[in-house]
């Protein structure tokens, strides 16, 4: 019998055995997991697991609940800029569900990076990231429930179509505006705006024909060699 199943069939043994000893009921336990889940996705969109939260709410039984998990390592040292990329994206699919209207406690997201959770990688041996990962309520998490990420990527499109194919829930998607063309245009023309006011330059040169022939001779010059360099 495989080591693993062993560990994971004694758990659940375990697990039961002290809840029935107990009198908890199984809708209890799952209601305290719920619960737990919601307190840890109040301030974020998704739970940043460590090897002792992953062991409770994502491995053991009972669950009702469906988590995507991304697997990463998100530490400088570790220098991984598909992580930061896989992360950042990983965000934008959590934040949309958080505050989607359809937001239930079918589907939770959770990451769990190596250098704070070593035990999950342990345990799902896994030794690259990033990773995305299906934990399905019932049964041990299989190849197939991970995401092709070398075929799809992990765009925040990638990841919707994906887990919509496999739990049939619907996310829109939410990107947050790129202020970043705008800040830069308000930067040049504050920078020009003060060229103006302390060189004091007369602004009769902004009707001067000639000025304006020779910026619209350098413009066409300069488009022209863009076009040849394309």
């Amino acid at each position: 019998m495989d080591i693993t199943f062993s560990r994971m069939f004694f758990l659940f043994v375990y697990l039961s055995l002290l809840a029935f000893g107990n009198g908890i009921s199984v809708e209890e336990i799952l209601e305290k997991k719920i619960r737990k889940l919601n307190q840890l996705t109040t301030s974020q969109s998704y739970i940043s697991l460590d090897t002792d939260q992953f062991n409770l709410l994502l491995k053991s039984q009972p669950r009702n609940y469906s988590v995507i998990l991304l697997l990463t390592a998100l530490s400088s040292s570790r220098n991984c800029a598909p992580c930061r990329q896989a992360f950042e994206e990983f965000q934008v699919v959590s934040n949309s569900w958080k505050y989607s209207k359809q937001r239930d406690d079918r589907l939770f997201f959770a990451i769990a990076d190596f250098d704070k959770a070593p035990g999950v990688f342990e345990f799902l041996h896994q030794e690259t990231a990033p990773a995305i990962v299906f934990v399905s309520p019932k049964g041990n998490i299989k190849q197939s429930d991970y995401m092709d990420i070398t075929v799809n990527g992990f765009s925040a499109e990638a990841i919707m179509r994906w887990i919509t194919g496999i739990t049939q829930i619907q996310i829109r998607l939410f990107r947050p505006p790129n202020y970043t063309g705008t800040m830069i245009l308000a930067l040049f023309m504050s920078l020009g705006a003060a060229v103006l006011y302390f060189r004091r330059i007369n602004l009769d040169c902004l009707y001067n024909r000639s000025l304006w022939s020779a910026i619209s001779l350098v413009s066409n010059r300069f488009l022209s060699v863009v076009k040849f360099v394309k």
